[in-house]
């Protein structure tokens, strides 16, 4: 989930959803995990699922490198042990679908 997470960051620490940051400490919105957090932000979500899955394999991994390099370790829904394996895991998986010709990239950073 971490990809994913890292994918939709702005749309989940966004300003645009009011009512869901109480506290400065607090690692991710009151909405998250509810059917709310998609309801809430189901035009930037779709918009992002759709610059994904328009992204070449090249492309898509170094977002998600300069992703991760723009946020640094804030607290947040992205696992930030992990998060070095699953990008060089992501830059394998996604050469493989570039290979195969998929175009379902988003569903290798956001799997159902």
């Amino acid at each position: 989930m971490n990809l994913c997470n890292l994918t939709i960051w702005e749309e989940t620490f966004s300003e645009y959803v009011p009512n869901v940051f109480c506290a400065p400490w607090q690692s991710v919105p009151l909405d998250w995990g509810t059917q709310r957090f998609w309801q809430d932000r189901q035009n930037q979500l779709e918009e992002k699922l759709l610059q994904v899955s328009e992204m070449s394999p090249e492309q898509l991994s170094m977002y998600l490198y300069n992703k991760r390099d723009q946020i640094g370790k804030v607290m947040g829904t992205v696992d930030w042990n992990y998060i070095n394996h699953d990008l060089k895991v992501s830059r394998v998986l996604c050469k493989q679908c570039a290979h195969s010709g998929s175009k379902s990239r988003h569903m290798l950073i956001c799997p159902s």
